[in-house]
């Protein structure tokens, strides 16, 4: 994984399919440097599970984000050569470039190949998020925030001495003006920092 906050990249496959038959080309799902691949799901399904949890195998996953593609995904994997425009041909048919989401593992577990995958719209799956135990989850005062633009992380155990934020100030207390103290960005690009899991198998 290349984000500090050690989520997991996760691509439907179907999408991908159906990128190939809207433009005539072939994309090589490997573009795009997934953790876990999945199939069987409708196109672009996958946006729509964004706040909600899936289950892969044994494992519980919220599905945290879309994920914004940059230009590696221009390089062919076969040749090393950039033979396409993904990002550009993403915005201009979609007025995005995001393709494939970001998991945060809430319950960790074995994912093998060919397991299942049960998502908010499954039958028979609950639509509601599975509860963890509490131990499990930051107390409100104590949880940490990680920046959307360049990955601060902002604890509150540590505060901000900076601009004189004392140790113990909880995120929502900062002004809705407030902005990351290392790229600028807005409070509201910030969503709450998850530990990594050190049990989790991915493929």
């Amino acid at each position: 994984m290349d984000k500090p906050d050690n989520v997991i990249s996760m691509i439907n496959l179907a999408t991908v399919r159906s990128l190939e038959e809207q433009w005539g080309i072939k994309i090589d799902p490997l573009r795009f440097r997934a953790n876990l691949y999945i199939d069987g799901a409708r196109p672009w399904e996958e946006f729509d599970w964004v706040g909600s949890d899936i289950r892969i195998g044994e494992t519980l996953f919220r599905v945290d984000r879309r994920n914004g593609r940059c230009g590696a995904t221009n390089v062919n994997p076969e040749t090393g050569r950039r033979d396409l425009d993904l990002p550009g041909s993403l915005r201009a048919a979609f007025g995005h470039k995001d393709l494939g989401v970001y998991l945060v593992t809430r319950k960790d577990g074995r994912v093998a190949v060919g397991d299942g995958v049960t998502t908010p719209h499954s039958v028979g799956a609950e639509h509601a998020p599975v509860s963890l135990p509490n131990g499990s989850q930051a107390q409100p005062g104590d949880q940490k925030f990680i920046c959307g633009g360049c990955y601060f992380i902002y604890e509150p155990s540590a505060g901000l001495s900076d601009q004189s934020i004392p140790s113990g100030t909880p995120f929502a207390a900062f002004p809705s003006n407030w902005r990351c103290p290392d790229c600028g960005t807005e409070k509201t690009t910030f969503r709450p920092y998850v530990e990594p899991s050190p049990s989790l198998t991915a493929i």
